[in-house]
């Protein structure tokens, strides 16, 4: 899933992603989300334009389902007055509308569907009509008026019952247990009683530690630590969060009621050596478990195991976390530890689901939300005032927890049973019910009507669905980086340049199906998951994959060292990173390949014509008795086998490229005059990507910026700039050097 905003201000540096999400979405007064003041649903939330020019865009890829242009605002007064959205005391509402359904995945075999909806437009773009597909951050139009207040939308998101499973997970939803705000302790029983989901695991790290957890000590010894048990136990049940983030690790410590417990511990580079970082992971992986250190690095990334190859025994995975007394050390790999990820929607950081509102009406009957609403105050909400209401719905505190939760009930755009929805707010004593004549009651009838569009639009949910937490939900999912396969076919680029060359890419589209449910879980394993990373990844492999169908390298038999040439999808090259990555894999490497690798580097350090005369001293044909290893070297170039995309993994971490892409972006435009009179053609470089292309294919010149040693370095960058167009919000220089283009001068978007 690739997601973001409505609106996209510019980036600031230094700014983590939910600050700019936040600072994106920035919530009007009123319009909050899940209800107004009234205690009405309100199935959105009101957001402000950053400015009075920012457009409404299209938070994902996904098919216009419904489009209304905006009722054009009349000029005469007396019509003015008469018109249905007009309030004489508040102003024009605009009601332009877009609904976009988007469908796309989470993890293996979670495929989800959900739909954004933006309301309030007064201007929706020229060349979008229904039926239309869409790709994310497209320009959907302008965010009108609500009640006279200029630049605002409504902006909600929304999915069907058959699908809010998919999204938040079985133990969160909890169908058949008790809600955590209504019976805490039956749904805390309930979920941690198992572990989270691992079809779906993505973000932070999350483990329930029992109060008897054992508890160690911990002793630095010049390069590494050594653990002995205290006797003590934790004496409190923990909820711990893992967090790898820029080379670094965090562990937070929470009650049960989301309350953090002691100072988070961080371990970085500067931490003694033996410490686990998220930049060292792959050297420490052997560390803790020698015999698997495929296994060791899932323990260290997960907490658990969640590929194929396991370690034979139960490595220990000690790591120094916070409590109430102190830092102390624990073994989070045992069964009474439960693990957990953001894919299961924490409770601890405040998700929950409210479907206790049985009835069709508008008003929130949720005792949920009242729970919530009532914040531990002598008398319940429905005594207070509405300006009391409305100062109590936009503190801090308890719009961190409305926003959190995933509600079910009506939609406000259904045309249908309008007394039955709103016929409470004629009688004063319902809570936000309010005197109104008949005559005011029509005119609400007819305003309101005046915007639904649910029975026109027919998206095939229920008028009862599921209202997604608008600013959290994306806040969230923009951690996930699970690519579905029109994201993945996306990442290739329309053309490439090669040297003075501006050649069309082809689409391999059953060689990228193949390879992509292997593509995610190694993404996901190696960290390789914000949008910077995976751009240099992907910059890299699709180049050195020839656009994904090649998994061997062009012309192997004319390499001084075939056959141990480039092989996956960022190539392993020469005997000894092949023995690296099956040593990582906990395969045993015999003496025999041993003696195959020193004749390979007798080979190696001739000269270039030497190398090549001698290079039957490591064929095949002289080791017949390592016909398993030749086997274990072909599934690398196998498509349908995970050595590929895991060996380009270990490839990534054995070079320390996460470390390189999170060097700051600084684009580059460079452009050539391409042969056979096509004109000038653009290509974008940073230095960081050189960085994290030479680290992975020719260290020798990693500190030479743009050497011409480096094989397709301008190919690559084809890649790279289609990625981050793709993956990130960053805009492109122009000619004049200004940041103002959102997709690369001179591609073509691949269709969805």
């Amino acid at each position: 899933m690739i997601i973001s905003p409505p609106f996209l201000p510019d980036a600031r540096a230094n700014e983590s992603d939910e600050t700019f999400v936040s600072r994106a979405m920035t919530s009007a007064l009123t319009g909050k989300f899940p209800v107004s003041f009234e205690m009405q649903w309100h199935g959105g939330i009101h957001l402000q334009a950053p400015d009075s020019d920012s457009p409404v865009r299209a938070i994902a890829d996904g098919n216009i389902v419904y489009l209304r242009q905006p009722t054009a605002r009349p000029t005469n007064p007396t019509e003015l007055e008469e018109h249905p959205l007009y309030d004489p005391n508040k102003g024009w509402t605009d009601n332009g509308c877009i609904v976009i359904k988007h469908q796309t995945e989470i993890g293996e075999n979670i495929t989800v569907t959900y739909y954004s909806i933006y309301m309030h437009l007064n201007h929706i773009e020229n060349d979008l009509t229904q039926g239309n597909n869409i790709y994310r951050k497209t320009k959907l139009g302008s965010a009108g008026q609500i009640y006279g207040q200029d630049n605002l939308i409504h902006f909600e998101i929304i999915t069907a019952d058959d699908q809010i499973e998919n999204i938040i997970g079985p133990i969160t939803l909890n169908r058949n247990g008790a809600n955590y705000y209504t019976n805490r302790q039956g749904h805390i029983t309930h979920y941690i009683n198992r572990h989270g989901r691992t079809s779906s695991c993505f973000g932070n790290m999350y483990f329930y530690l029992p109060a008897d957890t054992p508890t160690y000590n911990g002793v630095h010894n010049t390069n590494h630590y050594t653990h002995t048990a205290t006797g003590d136990t934790l004496g409190q049940a923990l909820y711990l969060e893992m967090k790898y983030h820029s080379g670094s690790c965090t562990f937070t410590a929470y009650d049960e009621n989301g309350t953090q417990i002691g100072q988070p511990v961080t371990t970085n580079g500067d931490s003694p050596r033996g410490s686990v970082h998220e930049y060292n992971l792959f050297d420490q992986s052997s560390k803790i478990c020698s015999a698997m250190p495929t296994a060791g690095y899932e323990l260290l990334r997960f907490g658990r195991i969640l590929g194929t190859e396991t370690a034979q025994d139960t490595p220990t995975h000690y790591r120094q976390i916070p409590t109430a007394s102190g830092n102390t050390w624990v073994n989070l790999n045992t069964e009474a530890i439960k693990k957990y990820s953001d894919a299961d929607f924490p409770f601890w950081k405040d998700w929950s689901v409210a479907d206790d509102d049985t009835n069709n009406d508008s008003r929130c009957d949720s005792e949920i939300v009242r729970t919530i609403l009532d914040n531990g105050t002598a008398g319940s909400f429905a005594r207070l005032t509405d300006a009391q209401k409305q100062t109590r719905l936009t503190e801090a505190s308890i719009q961190q927890k409305l926003q959190k939760i995933f509600y079910k009930f009506p939609t406000e755009w259904q045309n249908a049973n309008f007394e039955e929805r709103f016929g409470w707010i004629k009688n004063p004593t319902n809570q936000g019910g309010r005197n109104q004549t008949d005559e005011q009651f029509t005119w609400f009838q007819n305003h309101v009507q005046a915007m639904t569009f649910w029975e026109q639009a027919n998206i095939g949910i229920d008028a009862n669905h599921w209202h997604c937490p608008p600013i959290e939900f994306i806040k969230h999912f923009r951690k996930c980086g699970w690519l579905s396969d029109s994201e993945l076919k996306q990442l290739v680029p329309s053309h490439a340049i090669r040297g003075n060359n501006w050649e069309p890419v082809h689409e391999y589209n059953r060689a990228r199906k193949d390879l992509r449910l292997n593509i995610n879980k190694m993404l996901r394993k190696y960290c390789i998951n914000t949008p910077l990373r995976m751009a240099c990844f992907f910059g890299n492999a699709i180049q050195e994959s020839r656009w994904f169908v090649g998994l061997q390298e062009d012309s192997a038999d004319s390499r001084w060292y075939y056959p141990w040439h480039g092989r996956g999808l960022l190539q392993l090259t020469q005997p000894y990173n092949y023995k690296y990555y099956w040593q990582f894999r906990g395969r045993e490497i015999s003496q025999e390949f041993e003696t195959l690798i020193a004749r390979h580097h007798e080979v190696e350090i001739m000269d270039y014509r030497q190398r090549k005369a001698n290079r039957n001293r490591f064929q095949d044909i002289q080791f017949p008795s390592l016909d398993q290893y030749f086997i274990w070297r072909d599934e690398v170039a196998n498509q349908t086998n995970i050595d590929p995309t895991d060996s380009a993994g270990f490839y990534w971490i054995k070079n320390s490229m996460a470390k390189y892409a999170d060097e700051t972006h600084t684009l580059e435009r460079v452009t050539i005059n391409a042969v056979r009179n096509q004109g000038t053609k653009v290509y974008y470089r940073s230095s960081a990507f050189w960085h994290a292309s030479a680290k992975v294919n020719l260290p020798s010149v990693i500190n030479t910026l743009y050497s011409s040693a480096l094989n397709g370095f301008d190919q690559r960058c084809s890649v790279y700039g289609n990625c981050l167009a793709v993956l990130t919000e960053m805009k492109f220089p122009d000619a004049t050097n200004n940041l103002t283009l959102e997709f690369p001068e001179g591609y073509k978007r691949r269709e969805m």
